[in-house]
């Protein structure tokens, strides 16, 4: 099956800080001001998630064909006998809640607010996961069209064989054969109780 991936793992760390008495983290010292010590990291945490796995299947071709026009692929050994290489991915979150009142319900308890500010980076090293490839060559980036000695005369047929190259190049190129890069968002999540 072609989403048939023989390992798997994923490794998760998670460290918080509470507030209050069990606080353990840095304080700021405000007792010139007869105030107490500010806690910097009150309700804040930090989220690292590890994944890594084996390559998934695809089958390879023992013949070149061209992308753009076509042909007859002609297996080589068995439908998903090869495997892609390793994947793997590091995560990360750093979040902080702020709580704060939002006034009294009906019954005179006061309604409480929560405010979770965040930033996660997902693929934090930037690895470059080979998601897909082409089925000759076995690489994401080249399906061997244009290297190939049986091409040649194809290509330079072509009105203008250099151009076609570079075309091909880019036509060939495909994003979608790699992991998302490094991506960063930054978020809020409001709630109240």
């Amino acid at each position: 099956m072609d989403f048939d991936q023989r390992h798997q793992f994923d490794l998760a760390f998670d460290y918080r800080f509470s507030d209050g008495k069990n606080y353990n983290g840095p304080t700021i010292d405000r007792s010139k001001k007869d105030k107490p010590a500010l806690q910097v990291l009150s309700n804040a945490g930090l989220a690292i998630t590890f994944r890594g796995g084996s390559g998934t299947p695809y089958t390879r071709q023992s013949n070149i064909t061209n992308v753009v026009t076509g042909g007859t692929k002609l297996l080589s050994g068995t439908i998903n006998g090869s495997r892609l290489p390793w994947q793997f991915s590091v995560d990360a979150r750093i979040d902080k809640d702020f709580f704060f009142n939002m006034g009294k319900k009906k019954g005179g308890d006061p309604r409480k607010g929560s405010l979770n500010v965040y930033l996660t980076c997902q693929n934090l090293l930037n690895a470059k996961n080979v998601m897909g490839v082409y089925d000759f060559t076995g690489l994401p980036d080249d399906d061997g069209y244009l290297s190939a000695a049986q091409s040649q005369n194809e290509i330079n047929a072509y009105l203008s064989p250099e151009t076609f190259r570079r075309m091909y190049e880019l036509y060939i190129n495909t994003p979608g054969n790699y992991s998302t890069p490094r991506t960063l968002r930054l978020g809020l999540i409001f709630g109240f109780f």
